[in-house]
């Protein structure tokens, strides 16, 4: 009797830690789900503003793989923009701000 409520009590905590882990997990890709929605409306604006092509990542990436070209993209346009703005500034201060930003 002993031995089978030690295995239903390492059950039910087994279970506790995997609903923990599950609960962890969604809240991690529901925050990086965001974070990249975010970050495809500031690459949209950007695009726009500056008469680009609107960015159209492939279908079926998963979170994670779409994240990293949609960071980059995001930074490139960044820079990009800032280069545009300051296309009139001596060279220098053009190369600082690009070495700034990388």
């Amino acid at each position: 009797m002993e031995r089978s409520q030690r295995l239903k009590h390492f059950v039910q905590k087994l279970e506790t830690v995997l609903c923990e882990v599950i609960k962890e997990e969604n809240s991690a890709r529901l925050m990086m789900e965001q974070k990249i929605e975010l970050r495809r409306r500031e690459i949209a604006d950007m695009c726009q503003q500056l008469g680009l092509a609107p960015f159209l990542p492939e279908r079926g990436l998963t979170s994670s793989e779409l994240m990293r070209p949609v960071c980059f993209l995001n930074k490139l346009l960044i820079l990009y923009t800032h280069i545009w703005l300051n296309i009139n500034s001596s060279p220098h201060q053009l190369s600082s701000s690009i070495d700034s930003h990388w």
